[in-house]
Protein backbone atom coordinates (compact mmCIF):
# COMPACT_ATOMS: atom_id res chain seq x y z
CA UNK A 1 0.00 0.00 0.00
CA UNK A 2 1.62 3.76 -0.85
CA UNK A 3 2.68 5.91 1.55
CA UNK A 4 2.19 9.42 1.16
CA UNK A 5 5.40 11.77 2.20
CA UNK A 6 5.05 12.58 5.86
CA UNK A 7 4.46 8.57 6.36
CA UNK A 8 7.52 8.22 4.93
CA UNK A 9 9.17 11.03 6.49
CA UNK A 10 8.17 8.88 10.31
CA UNK A 11 9.06 5.74 8.85
CA UNK A 12 12.57 7.19 8.37
CA UNK A 13 12.63 8.75 12.01
CA UNK A 14 11.84 4.98 13.49
CA UNK A 15 14.64 3.68 15.12
CA UNK A 16 14.84 -0.49 15.18
CA UNK A 17 13.74 -0.28 19.11
CA UNK A 18 10.77 1.23 18.62
CA UNK A 19 12.02 4.95 19.61
CA UNK A 20 12.13 8.05 17.38
CA UNK A 21 15.43 10.05 15.12
CA UNK A 22 14.25 13.90 14.99
CA UNK A 23 12.51 14.10 18.30
CA UNK A 24 12.22 18.07 18.04
CA UNK A 25 12.39 18.91 14.73
CA UNK A 26 10.71 16.10 12.98
CA UNK A 27 7.03 18.24 13.44
CA UNK A 28 8.00 21.00 11.25
CA UNK A 29 9.14 18.73 8.50
CA UNK A 30 5.64 17.00 8.62
CA UNK A 31 3.75 20.30 8.83
CA UNK A 32 5.85 21.70 5.58
CA UNK A 33 5.16 18.35 3.45
CA UNK A 34 0.82 18.90 4.75
CA UNK A 35 1.46 22.78 3.88
CA UNK A 36 3.17 22.05 0.71
CA UNK A 37 0.86 19.14 -0.20
CA UNK A 38 -2.61 21.71 0.28
CA UNK A 39 -0.87 23.87 -1.71
CA UNK A 40 -0.21 21.70 -4.54
CA UNK A 41 -4.02 21.02 -4.41
CA UNK A 42 -4.76 24.34 -4.78
CA UNK A 43 -6.26 24.99 -1.57
CA UNK A 44 -4.22 27.35 -0.42
CA UNK A 45 -1.53 30.11 -1.54
CA UNK A 46 1.74 30.17 1.20
CA UNK A 47 3.71 32.27 -0.56
CA UNK A 48 4.22 35.86 1.81
CA UNK A 49 1.53 35.35 4.37
CA UNK A 50 -0.83 32.04 3.92
CA UNK A 51 -4.11 32.82 1.90
CA UNK A 52 -6.73 29.99 1.83
CA UNK A 53 -7.90 29.39 -1.49
CA UNK A 54 -10.68 26.79 -0.92
CA UNK A 55 -11.71 25.69 2.25
CA UNK A 56 -13.24 22.47 1.16
CA UNK A 57 -12.18 18.61 2.91
CA UNK A 58 -9.53 16.92 0.19
CA UNK A 59 -10.65 13.30 1.35
CA UNK A 60 -7.54 13.24 3.71
CA UNK A 61 -7.94 12.95 6.97
CA UNK A 62 -4.93 14.18 8.14
CA UNK A 63 -4.45 16.84 5.24
CA UNK A 64 -8.51 18.26 6.03
CA UNK A 65 -7.10 18.59 9.87
CA UNK A 66 -4.18 20.70 8.80
CA UNK A 67 -6.73 22.76 6.55
CA UNK A 68 -9.04 23.25 9.19
CA UNK A 69 -6.05 24.53 11.86
CA UNK A 70 -5.20 26.67 9.16
CA UNK A 71 -8.13 28.17 8.38
CA UNK A 72 -8.31 28.48 12.26
CA UNK A 73 -5.24 30.30 12.88
CA UNK A 74 -3.18 30.18 9.88
CA UNK A 75 -4.37 32.10 7.31
CA UNK A 76 -3.06 36.00 7.10
CA UNK A 77 0.52 34.79 9.10
CA UNK A 78 3.45 33.82 7.68
CA UNK A 79 3.91 29.90 6.32
CA UNK A 80 6.96 29.53 8.96
CA UNK A 81 4.76 30.98 11.63
CA UNK A 82 1.91 28.05 10.89
CA UNK A 83 4.76 25.28 10.74
CA UNK A 84 6.54 26.33 14.13
CA UNK A 85 2.76 26.34 16.12
CA UNK A 86 2.48 23.53 18.40
CA UNK A 87 0.41 21.01 17.03
CA UNK A 88 0.25 17.75 20.01
CA UNK A 89 -0.17 14.55 18.50
CA UNK A 90 0.81 15.10 15.11
CA UNK A 91 3.51 12.21 14.98
CA UNK A 92 0.86 9.87 16.96
CA UNK A 93 -1.54 10.26 14.41
CA UNK A 94 1.16 9.78 11.09
CA UNK A 95 2.25 6.21 13.47
CA UNK A 96 -1.69 5.53 13.63
CA UNK A 97 -2.22 6.15 9.64
CA UNK A 98 0.48 3.80 9.03
CA UNK A 99 -0.47 1.26 11.65
CA UNK A 100 -3.77 1.33 9.90
CA UNK A 101 -2.42 0.87 6.90
CA UNK A 102 0.07 -2.70 8.32
CA UNK A 103 2.95 -1.15 8.60
CA UNK A 104 3.65 -0.91 11.52
CA UNK A 105 2.33 -1.98 14.74
CA UNK A 106 2.14 -0.89 18.25
CA UNK A 107 2.96 -3.17 21.42
CA UNK A 108 2.08 -2.61 25.00
CA UNK A 109 4.73 -4.22 27.71
CA UNK A 110 5.04 -3.70 30.93
CA UNK A 111 8.82 -3.69 32.58
CA UNK A 112 8.97 -5.00 36.62
CA UNK A 113 5.10 -4.74 36.24
CA UNK A 114 5.39 -1.36 36.55
CA UNK A 115 6.23 0.56 33.79
CA UNK A 116 4.58 0.62 30.59
CA UNK A 117 6.56 -0.24 27.63
CA UNK A 118 4.53 1.22 24.07
CA UNK A 119 7.16 0.47 20.93
CA UNK A 120 6.16 0.53 16.79
CA UNK A 121 7.17 -2.11 15.28
CA UNK A 122 7.43 -2.25 11.78
CA UNK A 123 5.96 -4.72 10.03
CA UNK A 124 5.80 -3.89 5.92
CA UNK A 125 10.27 -4.12 6.05
CA UNK A 126 9.98 -3.97 2.18
CA UNK A 127 8.06 -0.22 2.27
CA UNK A 128 10.78 0.44 4.97
CA UNK A 129 13.39 -0.33 2.54
CA UNK A 130 12.18 1.21 -0.38
CA UNK A 131 11.77 5.00 1.83
CA UNK A 132 15.70 3.83 2.43
CA UNK A 133 16.30 3.14 -1.15
CA UNK A 134 14.96 6.61 -2.87
CA UNK A 135 16.53 8.76 -0.26
CA UNK A 136 19.67 6.88 -0.61
CA UNK A 137 19.17 7.28 -4.33
CA UNK A 138 18.56 11.19 -4.00
CA UNK A 139 21.55 11.68 -1.40
CA UNK A 140 24.02 9.66 -4.03
CA UNK A 141 22.08 11.94 -7.20
CA UNK A 142 24.45 14.67 -9.10
CA UNK A 143 21.65 15.82 -11.60
CA UNK A 144 18.70 17.72 -11.58
CA UNK A 145 15.83 16.10 -9.52
CA UNK A 146 11.82 16.06 -9.52
CA UNK A 147 10.09 18.25 -8.02
CA UNK A 148 8.38 15.32 -5.28
CA UNK A 149 12.36 13.82 -5.08
CA UNK A 150 13.43 17.83 -4.07
CA UNK A 151 10.70 18.07 -1.87
CA UNK A 152 11.38 14.63 0.06
CA UNK A 153 14.70 15.10 0.78
CA UNK A 154 14.36 19.11 1.40
CA UNK A 155 11.57 17.81 3.99
CA UNK A 156 14.56 15.54 5.30
CA UNK A 157 16.86 17.81 5.95
CA UNK A 158 14.23 19.94 7.79
CA UNK A 159 13.74 16.97 10.13
CA UNK A 160 17.25 16.45 10.78
CA UNK A 161 16.71 13.21 9.52
CA UNK A 162 20.06 13.57 7.28
CA UNK A 163 22.21 13.83 10.64
CA UNK A 164 20.19 10.81 12.24
CA UNK A 165 20.32 8.32 9.04
CA UNK A 166 23.72 9.67 7.46
CA UNK A 167 26.42 9.92 10.82
CA UNK A 168 30.09 10.70 10.84
CA UNK A 169 32.41 10.98 8.39
CA UNK A 170 31.39 8.07 6.06
CA UNK A 171 27.94 10.17 5.98
CA UNK A 172 29.30 13.43 4.99
CA UNK A 173 28.51 13.40 1.20
CA UNK A 174 24.90 12.78 1.61
CA UNK A 175 24.59 14.84 4.21
CA UNK A 176 25.76 17.55 1.41
CA UNK A 177 23.86 16.73 -0.81
CA UNK A 178 20.55 16.95 1.36
CA UNK A 179 21.76 20.26 2.43
CA UNK A 180 22.22 21.48 -0.90
CA UNK A 181 19.26 20.62 -2.75
CA UNK A 182 17.05 21.77 0.93
CA UNK A 183 19.22 25.00 0.36
CA UNK A 184 19.55 25.30 -3.11
CA UNK A 185 16.59 28.05 -2.92
CA UNK A 186 16.35 32.08 -2.77
CA UNK A 187 17.71 32.69 0.70
CA UNK A 188 14.85 35.23 2.18
CA UNK A 189 10.89 34.75 2.08
CA UNK A 190 10.86 38.12 0.09
CA UNK A 191 13.01 36.37 -2.56
CA UNK A 192 11.01 33.37 -2.79
CA UNK A 193 7.82 34.73 -2.92
CA UNK A 194 9.17 36.92 -5.96
CA UNK A 195 10.80 34.18 -7.99
CA UNK A 196 8.49 33.89 -11.15
CA UNK A 197 6.19 31.43 -11.90
CA UNK A 198 7.06 29.83 -14.73
CA UNK A 199 7.96 26.63 -12.86
CA UNK A 200 5.44 27.07 -10.16
CA UNK A 201 6.60 23.49 -8.85
CA UNK A 202 9.77 24.47 -8.14
CA UNK A 203 8.57 28.34 -6.38
CA UNK A 204 6.32 26.20 -4.84
CA UNK A 205 8.76 24.28 -2.81
CA UNK A 206 11.19 27.03 -2.82
CA UNK A 207 8.44 29.19 -0.23
CA UNK A 208 7.66 26.02 1.67
CA UNK A 209 10.75 24.33 2.56
CA UNK A 210 12.32 28.30 3.12
CA UNK A 211 9.23 28.12 5.74
CA UNK A 212 9.84 25.16 7.29
CA UNK A 213 13.61 25.67 7.91
CA UNK A 214 12.67 29.21 9.31
CA UNK A 215 9.99 27.37 11.78
CA UNK A 216 13.07 24.58 12.45
CA UNK A 217 15.85 27.17 13.05
CA UNK A 218 15.15 27.67 16.73
CA UNK A 219 14.80 23.90 17.58
CA UNK A 220 18.35 23.34 15.18
CA UNK A 221 19.64 26.30 17.44
CA UNK A 222 19.02 25.00 20.96
CA UNK A 223 19.43 20.72 20.54
CA UNK A 224 21.35 20.15 17.75
CA UNK A 225 20.65 17.34 15.28
CA UNK A 226 18.76 14.87 17.07
CA UNK A 227 20.10 15.12 20.42
CA UNK A 228 17.28 15.79 22.77
CA UNK A 229 15.93 12.59 24.64
CA UNK A 230 13.18 11.04 23.24
CA UNK A 231 9.80 12.04 24.44
CA UNK A 232 8.51 8.78 26.44
CA UNK A 233 4.83 8.64 25.81
CA UNK A 234 2.32 6.12 24.95
CA UNK A 235 3.93 6.22 21.54
CA UNK A 236 7.47 5.98 21.71
CA UNK A 237 9.94 4.38 23.72
CA UNK A 238 9.75 3.60 27.25
CA UNK A 239 7.21 5.29 29.10
CA UNK A 240 8.05 7.03 32.63
CA UNK A 241 11.25 5.54 32.33
CA UNK A 242 13.55 8.86 32.84
CA UNK A 243 16.33 6.33 33.81
CA UNK A 244 16.68 5.27 30.16
CA UNK A 245 16.90 8.91 28.55
CA UNK A 246 20.63 8.23 27.54
CA UNK A 247 20.32 5.61 25.16
CA UNK A 248 17.07 6.99 23.49
CA UNK A 249 18.60 10.60 22.53
CA UNK A 250 20.31 9.40 19.12
CA UNK A 251 24.31 10.59 20.28
CA UNK A 252 25.31 7.05 21.51
CA UNK A 253 27.07 5.44 17.72
CA UNK A 254 25.17 2.35 18.37
CA UNK A 255 21.84 4.77 17.29
CA UNK A 256 23.32 5.34 14.29
CA UNK A 257 21.44 2.95 12.06
CA UNK A 258 21.88 3.29 8.17
CA UNK A 259 20.10 0.60 7.35
CA UNK A 260 16.20 1.01 7.82
CA UNK A 261 15.48 -2.98 6.38
CA UNK A 262 17.05 -3.72 10.03
CA UNK A 263 13.74 -3.32 12.03
CA UNK A 264 12.25 -6.65 13.07
CA UNK A 265 8.23 -7.12 13.61
CA UNK A 266 9.25 -9.29 16.70
CA UNK A 267 11.51 -6.43 18.45
CA UNK A 268 14.85 -7.92 17.30
CA UNK A 269 17.17 -6.32 15.16
CA UNK A 270 18.61 -7.78 11.89
CA UNK A 271 21.99 -6.59 10.85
Amino acid sequence: METTMGEDLVLLALRPNGTMHAQQKLRFALSGAELLLLAELGRLDPAGRIRVLDPHKTGDALLDAALADICKRGAGRPPQAWIASARPGLRERYLERLAGKGVVRLEEHRTLGLFRVNRWHVLDLGRVQQVRARLDAIAASTGELTPDQAAFASLVHVAGLDEALYPGGHGAQARARLRQIARKRPTSASAAAAVPTQDPASWLLSVVVLASLDAAAPASVLSGPDSFPAQHDVHHGVAHDHNTHHSHNGLGPSHHHTDHGGFDAGGGHHH
